[in-house]
């Protein structure tokens, strides 16, 4: 783990896929507070969101991520990006770059590389929790 970031090489000592959990994109719950779970098993992966790191002005949260085109940070309902993928280099890169598009942007983005998987959290206009994932972590997501 490299904060936000990890590895998982071959399986657990019970030789299952290692358990990753995916922290609730809410600033008042605790690290410990699980949204999904994910079977890892040599793969990296990497979360990126805004609702950890965040500066506050006139009750509006302001992510640490900045958009590289405006030099201002995002504003998105897109809370939390998961990817799995090869290293942990790409997945971090990928997670950030995803926050930075945004839900519309990225969803496509994701569906259009072959070696990469996704979990998406959001907040939909009632400013509800919704989930999407790419059709290949179906199988690695924890019921």
């Amino acid at each position: 783990d490299i904060g936000g970031e990890l590895r998982a090489w071959g399986k657990n000592e019970f030789d299952l896929p290692w358990q990753i959990g995916i922290t609730m994109p809410d600033s008042t719950l605790r690290p410990e507070d699980i949204h999904s779970k994910i079977a890892l098993s040599d793969r990296a992966m990497a979360t990126s969101g805004n609702y950890r790191q965040y500066h506050e002005v006139d009750g509006l949260k302001y992510s640490h991520t900045i958009h590289p085109k405006t030099g201002f940070p995002e504003l998105s309902n897109l809370l939390s990006v998961t990817i799995l993928t090869s290293d942990c280099m790409r997945a971090d890169a990928l997670a950030t770059t995803c926050m930075v598009m945004g839900l519309d942007t990225c969803i496509p983005f994701i569906q259009s590389l072959s070696d990469v998987e996704a979990l998406l959290i959001f907040s939909d206009q009632k400013g509800d929790l919704q989930t999407w994932y790419s059709s290949g972590l179906d199988s690695l997501i924890l019921k």
